[in-house]
C-alpha cells in the first residue's frame, strides 16, 4: 500500500509543477482543484482516502507542514521560517506525520 501513496504523492507534485493547478487555499481538498481527467477512478479514490486520513489523523498545524513539504515542495528550512519553529522540530513533525499516515494506510 505504501507504494501507492508514493505514486500518488509523485503524481500530485508533477501535476502542480507542470502548472496545471495551483493550490488556492490552506484546504487539503486537492481533488476539487485537479481537472477531472487527471486521474483514473482508482487513483481518485486513493487521493480522497489519503485526504481523509490526513484530516482525521493529523493536527491542523501538522497538515499545513505536510502540505508545505509534500505539495508545495518547500525545504525544511523554508517551512521552519514560515511556521516560526526550529528546523529540528519541522523534521520531527514531518517524520511523525509520515509514520502516522503509513501506519493508517
Amino acid at each position: 500500500m505504501a507504494f501507492l501513496f508514493t505514486i500518488l504523492h509523485r503524481e500530485l507534485i508533477n501535476h502542480f509543477r507542470r502548472g496545471k493547478a495551483q493550490p488556492q487555499s490552506d484546504d487539503l481538498s486537492l481533488a476539487s482543484e485537479l481537472p477531472g481527467e487527471a486521474f483514473d477512478p482508482a487513483t481518485q479514490q486513493m487521493v480522497e482516502y489519503v485526504q481523509e486520513l490526513i484530516k482525521t489523523s493529523l493536527s491542523e498545524e501538522d497538515q499545513l507542514i505536510m502540505r508545505l513539504r509534500a505539495i508545495e515542495d518547500y525545504t525544511y528550512q523554508e517551512i521552519a521560517d514560515i511556521m516560526g519553529m526550529p528546523i529540528d522540530t519541522v523534521s520531527t513533525r514531518i517524520h511523525r506525520a509520515r509514520r502516522i499516515l503509513r501506519n493508517k494506510i
